[in-house]
């Protein structure tokens, strides 16, 4: 629920019930651009959307 109330920034319009569906991954697509995602809005994530978030998230996370 976290992760949907966060990408509502990015087009993200459905409920807000901790079920990822096409369309919060569709969000999290768009989300992932600024890390570097170039891939289709499709809402099916692969490697490509993975690695960008990794690439944007990898600067705030800690070595545990």
């Amino acid at each position: 629920m976290a992760v949907q109330r966060q990408v509502v920034q990015y087009g993200y319009g459905g409920p807000i019930d901790g079920v990822w569906g096409v369309n919060t991954w569709k969000a999290i697509q768009r989300m992932a651009q600024q890390g570097g995602y170039g891939g289709p809005i499709d809402g099916l994530p692969g490697s490509n959307t993975w690695y960008a978030l990794w690439n944007l998230f990898r600067p705030h996370l800690r070595e545990a």
